[in-house]
């Protein structure tokens, strides 16, 4: 596991993790378990149950093999930001049918005001769109993939 920090203004830490099953769930599992082990989640179950939950509310896949997943529960102890990258694809039941092979967990405590958080998710929406930023996602180091998820030049 690889961990880059962020400028100091944002402060959200990126860990990159390749991920080895094909079901949405099991990619869950996989990156809520890296931010579990490094003390950003307190409770994986309950970030586990709360994705789930999220999910039946339309899917997080965004078209164009990539998904973007953000959770604020009182299950994260701290913001932290979660790349997972599948060279076969995970199968996310997505709208295009497609497979996604990048995934973006954004993680952020309850604590965190609406705003704050939205905006979060907005701008990496934005990064995710752009497909010059998706091809270099699919394999930049730690610090790279972060640039590129905050609109920075690489």
């Amino acid at each position: 596991m690889v961990t880059a920090e962020r400028t100091p203004v944002a402060g959200i830490p990126l860990d990159v993790v390749e991920l080895r099953l094909k079901r949405r769930e099991s990619a869950w599992t996989q990156m809520v378990t890296t931010a579990h082990a490094i003390g950003a989640v307190a409770e994986p179950e309950v970030v586990l149950a709360a994705l789930a939950h999220r999910e039946r509310w339309g899917s997080t896949a965004l078209g164009k093999g990539c998904a973007l997943a953000g959770i604020r529960s009182f299950g994260v102890r701290r913001a932290h930001l979660v790349l997972g990258r599948s060279e076969r694809g995970v199968d996310w039941g997505a709208g295009d049918d497609g497979l996604v092979h990048l995934v973006v967990l954004a993680l952020a405590p309850h604590s965190l005001a609406d705003s704050a958080y939205l905006d979060e998710l907005a701008r990496l929406a934005q990064a995710l769109r752009l497909q010059k930023v998706r091809a270099k996602l699919a394999d930049a180091d730690p610090a790279t993939a972060l640039a590129l998820l905050e609109g920075r030049p690489v």
